[in-house]
């Protein structure tokens, strides 16, 4: 999961549009954007994972600002998105147990938020 900001200046779809060309954060042949999420069957859950400290994210947005000349990016922030999908029961129920194991983050180092369920 990528969010791209872009200084005041520039248009966000503009940078998003430069930086799927140049490959540097997607392989379009393997990998693709997801405009929206969705659950096409049962209750889902969205969960995101950022690292407290984003090194990747910085380290992109670097690479993106020097060697690929995009000097209107601002920032480029790397997390994990989860989907838990059940085809019955609670997902609320399921959540709950799944973020209290800290099975797919780590409390001490990683963030975690609710990213919607449905």
């Amino acid at each position: 999961h990528w969010e791209i900001e872009a200084d005041q200046d520039n248009s966000p779809t503009e940078i998003r549009k430069q930086l799927i060309e140049n490959g540097g954060l997607l392989n379009t042949s393997k990998e693709y954007i997801l405009e929206n999420l969705s659950c096409q069957r049962g209750q889902c859950a969205f969960l995101l994972v950022r690292d407290t400290v984003d090194t990747i994210g910085e380290q992109k947005t670097q690479i993106m600002r020097s060697r690929f000349g995009l000097t209107g990016l601002r920032r480029i922030r790397h997390s994990t998105l989860w989907k838990i999908s059940i085809e019955r029961g609670s997902i609320e129920a399921v959540v709950e147990n799944v973020l209290r194991t800290h099975i797919l983050f780590n409390p001490y180092s990683q963030e975690c938020y609710s990213y919607g369920i449905s």
